[in-house]
């Protein structure tokens, strides 16, 4: 008896002690599933578009807080001092901060025709359903006469473009920031690329093959080193990256971050703040897997600031955290590094070496098929050479998306559901 009431006794301690080391992750509940979650993320800012189609934000000086009411947001775009958000409907919205995001936003046009926004530190750029690319700077303002714009990104003082007929072109101020800004110019020759994507001065473009290349202008230093190149790229000049042509989609702060089709994700380039999400060493040349999660749906990440979202919901933070306050981050974050190489406990209130979840977003389940059988002649066509579904399993799936033993796999349904195929 007195061995089982010890026993108990320290089971109980155990689990006071689990529940005071283990931090509580605020909940937040949301609305069923109506499109793919997105995530920005710059210095001070991170911006969330949730499954439900809300749009919440947070970074220092700001708790996390829902912007509007509006369930109807499908894309949007941060810079260093506003963002601009795409609804459902075609039209162009903007909010402003100061300290904080303005509480009501600003139509940016009467059209309701635009279908992509991309925004860099200071200027954005938009894309209507006629091709035609605009920014803003007042009125808005017509780049050029082209009706065949495709995609579009922005970087740091640059901006970038694909247009129907395969071709690259991109415009601005570029590294080193030295002389005039230049025009719409176009890079290298080729006519295959399809999409384009800008870090503040890293130009990342896919062709039609697949294949991923990086350049644009002169090179960064660490893109250099870490390319293993025996000179700088200059202007017009693109180097392939086969180690990431698996990336579903990629996004830039010190480093790059990609989310690959099996739903892990991966990362390489500077690790600032411990950005990257695998210690705090300096450069990592990979890429490398961050965490050994496989259901990541969305990642952002801007200077040493990362965040991404998993099916779950759970928003996670890592490198230098918007969410807390502090002062002299880049000096704290040196002497972190040489206490972890000295082998002693690093303080990470003010940064995270790995990903670390702040809120959840808990996702209403729908009657999409709830606890429903699939008939057994069903078919659910999967993408990314997954193995067939077995019968008899369970799956979980969140826009478009399953999760079976097999790991993520592209499906039919669009809605959040939780399914079993049929014996």
């Amino acid at each position: 008896m007195w061995l089982f009431a010890a026993g108990g006794l320290t089971m109980l301690l155990l689990l006071l002690l689990f529940a005071i080391m283990t931090p509580s992750v605020p909940e937040i509940p949301i609305g069923p599933t109506r499109v793919k979650p997105q995530m920005a993320v710059n210095a001070d800012r991170v911006l969330v578009l949730v499954p439900d189609g809300s749009l919440w934000a947070w970074g220092q000086g700001m708790r996390p807080q829902r912007l509007g009411t509006e369930t109807d947001w499908k894309a949007i775009a941060l810079s260093g001092s506003y963002f601009v958000a795409l609804k459902t409907n075609g039209s162009l919205w903007q909010w402003m901060d100061a300290g904080g995001f303005s509480a009501a936003p600003q139509k940016l046009s009467a059209a309701n025709s635009w279908q992509a926004v991309a925004a860099g530190y200071t200027d954005f750029v938009a894309l209507r359903t006629d091709g035609t690319l605009w920014t803003w700077q007042g009125p808005p303002v017509q780049l050029d006469e082209s009706t065949n714009w495709v995609s579009v990104a922005a970087g740091f003082q640059y901006m970038a473009g694909v247009r129907g007929d395969g071709t690259l072109w991109a415009w601005g101020q570029f590294y080193p920031p030295s002389g005039p800004p230049r025009g719409m110019t176009q890079v290298g020759s080729e006519t295959n690329w399809v999409t384009v994507h800008a870090g503040s001065y890293e130009l990342m473009a896919r062709k039609r093959d697949g294949s991923c290349w990086m350049g644009g202008g002169t090179s960064t230093p660490w893109l250099t080193n870490l390319l293993a190149l025996q000179r700088p790229l200059q202007w017009g000049e693109m180097a392939r990256i086969k180690e990431i042509e698996d990336w579903d989609s990629v996004t830039f702060g010190s480093c790059a971050l990609g989310l690959r089709s099996d739903g892990t994700l991966q990362g390489f380039g500077m690790n600032w703040a411990g950005i990257l999400g695998r210690g705090l060493s300096r450069v990592r040349k990979g890429p490398l897997q961050i965490g050994p999660r496989h259901d990541w749906v969305a990642i952002g990440a801007g200077g040493w600031v990362a965040a991404g979202m998993t099916a779950d919901g759970t928003v996670w933070a890592w490198g230098k955290r918007v969410d807390k306050q502090g002062r002299w981050l880049k000096a704290k974050q040196i002497a972190a590094e040489w206490l972890t190489k000295l082998g002693l406990k690093v303080n990470t209130t003010l940064i995270s070496p790995s990903p670390s979840p702040i809120l959840r977003f808990r996702l209403q389940k729908q009657t999409d098929g709830a606890h429903r059988k699939v008939p057994a002649s069903a078919t659910v066509p999967i993408q990314h050479r997954r193995p067939a579904l077995a019968r008899g399993n369970w799956l979980v799936g969140m826009g478009g998306r399953w999760f079976d033993s097999h790991g993520w796999n592209e499906a039919t349904i669009t809605s959040y559901c939780i399914c079993k195929i049929a014996a």
